[in-house]
C-alpha cells in the first residue's frame, strides 16, 4: 500500500513538471511541444502494457516460486532428513530445482528485457525529435527571433523533458499500470461476500452468537464435495448428538468422518442440507463453543506452559494447569525437562528441546482439556502412540470431560468401546449407530471391522515369526 502511495505521488510530481516544461516551450515554438508529446504518447500506451504484462509475469513467477520452495525444503528440511538419506532422492530432485529455478531466471529476464528495448526504443525516438527539434531552432537563434538565454533555456528544458518522458515518467506509468492491476485483483478478493460463521465485528457480537449452553447438535440431509471434485464425500447424512455424551465416528478412509469435523469448524460452507446447534443454524454463529484436537495439530515454538495455554482466553492457574498436564501423561515429561514448564520447545531457538511425536500430541491433548468448550472434538488424537499408552490417555481425558460432550474419530475400534453412542459413516452418511453392544449384536459393519481388527492383536499374541527359506513364516 505504501509503495503503491509513494509511486502514484511520484508520477504526479512527473506529469506536473513535464506539463510545465511542455507550456514553456509551446510559449516560444508551439508546434515543438505538439511534437515531443505526439512521439512520447505511444511510450506511455507502451508503458501500460508493459505493467500488466510485468504483474500477469510475477503472478506466474510466484506458481513457479511457491513449487521451487516445496523442492527447496525437500532437500534441506529436517524434517525430510531421514527419509532423504533413505531413499536418496536428492540427486533427481535438486535437478528439478535447478531446471525450475533456471526456467524462472529466463521467463523473468526475458519479460524485463523485452520491457527495456521497448523503452529504450521510445526514448531513442524523443532524443531524435529533440536533436531534430534543437537544430530547427537554432536558425531561429541566428536570425534573432530567439534571444541566446531562451535558447539555452528551453535547450536545458528539452533534455530535462527527454530524461522524463523516456524513462522516469514511462517508468512511472508501468508501475501505475501494475499497481493498478494489484488493486484490481485486491478489490475482487474485498468484494467477495463476507461469511458470517467464521468472523464477527467484535467481542460483543461474537458472545451473542454463541450459545448460552450447548445443548444439541444436529445434522440433517448435510451433503458436501470438496471444490473442484465431482464426488460426494457426505451425501444426506443425518444424526443427532446431546449434550453431556461421549460420540464416536469410526469408518474407513476418506468415509467422511474428518469432513464432518470441518463442516463443524467452519472451514467450509458451501455444503447442502442444515447443520443445527440448539435448533440455529451453525453458520449464523461463533464456534467458541467447540475445541479441538487434529491429527495434524501445530506444534509452536513456544514453551510448553505457552503451547498448552495458547488457546486459552484469560488467565490459567498452576493447579488447573497441572490437571490438565497430567490428565494429558505429560506429568513425567514436565518434570523432566530442564526448565519444566518454562522449557522451550522446538527447532527454532538455540536451546530449545524437541520432543517425540507422541509427547506433542500429548500436548495438544493438554491444550484440548484446558479449554473450556463445552464439545471436544478429537481427530484421530493419539496416532503416534501405542495402545496401552493411547488407553491411559483417554482414561484421563475422561475424567477430565465428565460433563462435556465429547466426539472422537479413530480408527482403532478398542479406543471406542467406551463411548456412549457410535456413529458408523460408510458411503457419505450414518450406516450404523448405537452402543458398542448393540453394534456387536447387530452382526453389520461395525462387527465386522471390529473382529477384523481384533484378529491382529491375537495373531500377534499367539503367533511367534520365524524365518524360513528366504521367506517370512507365521507358526502358530
Amino acid at each position: 500500500m505504501r509503495e503503491a502511495y509513494e509511486s502514484l505521488l511520484q508520477l504526479l510530481e512527473l506529469i506536473v513538471k513535464t506539463m510545465g516544461i511542455l507550456a514553456i516551450l509551446f510559449t516560444q515554438v508551439w508546434w515543438l511541444s505538439f511534437l515531443l508529446l505526439a512521439v512520447s504518447i505511444p511510450c506511455f500506451r507502451l508503458s501500460v502494457k508493459s505493467g500488466k504484462a510485468d504483474y500477469d509475469a510475477q503472478a506466474d513467477m510466484t506458481k513457479i516460486s511457491r513449487q521451487n520452495e516445496a523442492y527447496h525444503e525437500m532437500l534441506t528440511g529436517r524434517a525430510y532428513a531421514d527419509e532423504r538419506t533413505l531413499f536418496g532422492y536428492h540427486r533427481a530432485y535438486r535437478e528439478r530445482y535447478l531446471e525450475e529455478y533456471e526456467k524462472a531466471r529466463r521467463y523473468a529476464t526475458g519479460i524485463r528485457l523485452k520491457w527495456f528495448v521497448k523503452m529504450k526504443a521510445g526514448s531513442m525516438a524523443v532524443i531524435l525529435i529533440s536533436a531534430v527539434s534543437l537544430a530547427a531552432m537554432l536558425p531561429l537563434t541566428l536570425n534573432g527571433a530567439l534571444s541566446a538565454g531562451m535558447f539555452m533555456a528551453l535547450m536545458n528544458a528539452i533534455f530535462g523533458i527527454v530524461q522524463n518522458m523516456s524513462w522516469d515518467l514511462t517508468y512511472g506509468m508501468d508501475r501505475a499500470a501494475w499497481y493498478q492491476n494489484w488493486f484490481r485483483e485486491l478489490s475482487e478478493v474485498s468484494a467477495l461476500p463476507e461469511d458470517p460463521g467464521l468472523s464477527a465485528a467484535g467481542e460483543e457480537t461474537t458472545a451473542e452468537r454463541e450459545p448460552a449452553s450447548f445443548q444439541t447438535l444436529e445434522f440433517q440431509n448435510v451433503s458436501f464435495r470438496y471444490p473442484g471434485t465431482d464426488r460426494d464425500i457426505l451425501k444426506n447424512c443425518s444424526f443427532r448428538i446431546q449434550a453431556g455424551k461421549k460420540y464416536a465416528f469410526v469408518g474407513a478412509n476418506g468415509a467422511g468422518k474428518t469432513t464432518i469435523v470441518k463442516l463443524l469448524n467452519g472451514l467450509y460452507q458451501d455444503y447442502e442440507g442444515q447443520i443445527l446447534v440448539n435448533g440455529r443454524d451453525i453458520r449464523q454463529m461463533g464456534r467458541d463453543f467447540l475445541s479441538n484436537v487434529f491429527q495434524d495439530f501445530a506444534r509452536y515454538p513456544v514453551s510448553l506452559r505457552e503451547n498448552i495455554t495458547i488457546g486459552r482466553k484469560g488467565p490459567v492457574s498452576e493447579e488447573e494447569l497441572w490437571q490438565a498436564v497430567e490428565a494429558a501423561g505429560l506429568a513425567g515429561t514436565a518434570k523432566q525437562l530442564k526448565d519444566g514448564l518454562d522449557t522451550v520447545l522446538g527447532k527454532a531457538e538455540e536451546g530449545s528441546l524437541d520432543l517425540s511425536g507422541g509427547q506433542w500430541q500429548r500436548i495438544a491433548l493438554a491444550r484440548c482439556i484446558l479449554s473450556p468448550a463445552e464439545v471436544r472434538i478429537l481427530d484421530e488424537p493419539t496416532s503416534s502412540l501405542d495402545p496401552i499408552r493411547e488407553s491411559e490417555i483417554y482414561t484421563g481425558f475422561r475424567q477430565m470431560s465428565r460433563g462435556k460432550t465429547v466426539l472422537l474419530i479413530s480408527h482403532r475400534l478398542a479406543s471406542v468401546k467406551l463411548s456412549d453412542h457410535i456413529f458408523v459413516i460408510a458411503g457419505g452418511r450414518v450406516a450404523e449407530e448405537g452402543s458398542h453392544a448393540q453394534l456387536m449384536r447387530k452382526d453389520g459393519l461395525y462387527r465386522k471391522m471390529y473382529e477384523e481388527q481384533a484378529k491382529w492383536y491375537e495373531e500377534g499374541k499367539n503367533s511367534v515369526w520365524k524365518w524360513k527359506g528366504g521367506e517370512e513364516a507365521c507358526e502358530p
